[in-house]
């Protein structure tokens, strides 16, 4: 075979320079495809968007690190027009996708929009997904998966075709968490294909973190006001609740939307979490079940409700905002990264939201803490030693977290780009 028959070509449709819509292309010199996430970008206006896969009935394999959104919903568009092919994953990841298609169709319906996203729709995605294969041979590419630490099922994706290998991190975190155990050790790799969120930035210490979220719990509650918590549903929100229940605040905890449905499928898989800590939420947190109960619930002070939208985007978390957003006793609290032009965003920087076209001024407290499971720059650059690539591609950060990110390769002596979205590279 000649020496440009062997090269490998990668394509950014979705996460290159920016955060959202993750998906990657891999052409093999056989002209075989292979496609790495697939989610969705959430816009300015409320609506997501998914990447345009050329030809996605073409794809032969495809690799789901993890069921965030921004990693797993574009895999439902690319089933309407086309994707036909095994999605290797984690059993933990398919189980927890069930709940994020549902709750994007769900969305769909309340937004009074055309469903993208039928049932059939969903399980014929469902059915894609193959969990028993973490490692295996498809026609000459070798594959495995490492866990990546980042959320429960989480992984790492190993290829290897000829004499070249890639390592593409998904969404990857070193530390361990109230959920996850600390990931092991990842293999050598040609090509480290890596987070970079937190690319120009470290984390506050941890304990410092949560330290000041319960003084702020704590507070709140006494002075008889509401914090209301955007957590992302997976993941995130089992982890504040655990964290709620060592607090052992003197109020009621509410969880409503995605979080309440997220808990359940924890709870129903917790063989795949690193104990079985999660169990001591029963019984100390309630369920909001149906509209009379949620008005009754954002009305209730003092009271603590974890729901969904972790960016303020959607999801039940629109209600109880609206009901706190007059009461200068209670706090809307963030628990992640917010990408601009999202609500969040606007929350953190002009103190206001806007829902369904009616934008609103927050006399409530809006803070934000950092309960983040990506790696942060110190982590980034660990990585990087660990796996001691050729080429460095830095991608899922905005401009300057990858700009960083390929800066700290260079002064490693290692190789490093950030892509465009569209921009296809060879290796």
């Amino acid at each position: 075979m000649a020496k440009g028959k062997r090269e490998i070509g990668i394509r950014f449709y979705g996460g290159a320079r920016e955060i959202g819509g993750s998906c990657i292309e891999l052409s093999l010199p056989d002209g075989r495809r292979v496609l790495l996430d697939c989610g969705g970008k959430f816009k300015k206006d409320g609506r997501t968007v998914y990447p345009e896969i050329e030809k996605p009935e073409k794809i032969d394999i495809a690799f789901l690190s993890h069921p965030h959104a921004d990693h797993s919903l574009g895999f439902l568009h690319a089933r309407q027009i086309g994707l036909n092919c095994p999605i290797i994953t984690t059993e933990m990841t398919k189980q927890t996708s069930v709940v994020t298609f549902c709750d994007a169709h769900k969305l769909e319906v309340e937004r009074e929009e055309e469903p993208r996203f039928t049932y059939g729709k969903i399980a014929q995605v469902l059915n894609l997904m193959k969990t028993d294969r973490s490692r295996g041979q498809f026609e000459g590419l070798s594959y495995k998966l490492f866990p990546a630490g980042h959320i429960p099922g989480a992984v790492a994706a190993y290829l290897g075709y000829g004499h070249k290998s890639i390592l593409y991190t998904g969404d990857i975190n070193n530390n361990e968490t109230r959920l996850v155990a600390e990931r092991g050790k990842l293999p050598h790799a040609d090509v480290l294909i890596i987070d970079c969120t937190y690319g120009n930035r470290l984390h506050p210490d941890r304990e410092k973190t949560e330290q000041d979220f319960r003084q702020m719990i704590e507070g709140t509650v006494a002075g008889n006001g509401c914090v209301v918590i955007g957590a992302f549903a997976v993941a995130r929100s089992p982890e504040i609740l655990l964290l709620l229940t060592e607090i052992n605040p003197d109020c009621p905890i509410y969880v409503d939307g995605m979080p309440r449905d997220i808990v359940k499928v924890y709870l129903e898989n917790i063989q795949y979490l690193k104990n079985r800590d999660l169990e001591k939420i029963r019984g100390q947190v309630r369920f909001v079940s149906g509209s009379n109960h949620r008005r009754y619930v954002a009305n209730m002070r003092p009271a603590i409700v974890v729901a969904s939208g972790g960016m303020l985007n959607g999801g039940a978390i629109l209600h109880y905002a609206k009901a706190v957003a007059p009461d200068e006793k209670s706090v809307l609290a963030l628990t992640g990264y917010q990408v601009e032009g999202t609500n969040g965003r606007r929350a953190l920087e002009e103190g206001r939201i806007e829902i369904n076209g009616e934008v609103i001024d927050l006399k409530c407290s809006v803070r934000r803490f950092s309960f983040s499971t990506h790696l942060d720059s110190d982590g980034i650059k660990k990585t990087i030693v660990e796996v001691m690539p050729k080429l460095v591609i830095a991608q899922h950060g905005d401009e300057q977290s990858v700009r960083a990110v390929v800066k700290m390769a260079r002064n490693l002596n290692i190789k490093a780009i950030a892509p465009a979205i569209g921009e296809r590279i060879i290796v």
